[in-house]
């Protein structure tokens, strides 16, 4: 019974860890691509405009975007890695369902 209770923990505590890091490492992304599209922005705003820069700000923003889903998909595997299948469609389904409140939300407030 003891061992249980403790594996659940460990178990839980891993997942914690996991979905922290992806929010922690999604913001930093976020925030560093919203600096970047301010960037383009003020760039493609400019009377004398620099391709040149331009182009580079977007090979940065594709990046960036790149890496957003590369850590997306590491940490997906990682929550499969620790999960059952029975877990993880219960999971799954969970974030479909914040989604579906996300969205229902936004919608709402458009309104």
């Amino acid at each position: 019974m003891i061992l249980e209770y403790i594996r659940a923990r460990q178990f839980f505590l891993k997942l914690f860890l996991i979905l922290c890091c992806l929010k922690e490492q999604t913001m930093a992304l976020f925030t560093e691509m919203r600096r970047k599209m301010g960037l383009l922005r003020e760039e493609l705003e400019k009377s004398e405009l620099n391709t040149q820069k331009v182009y580079q700000i977007n090979n940065e923003l594709k990046q960036l975007q790149a890496q957003m889903l590369d850590n997306r998909l590491e940490r997906i595997l990682e929550v499969r890695k620790i999960l059952t299948p029975a877990q993880f469609k219960k999971f799954e389904d969970e974030m479909n369902a914040r989604w579906e409140h996300f969205k229902n939300k936004r919608e709402r407030n458009k309104e």
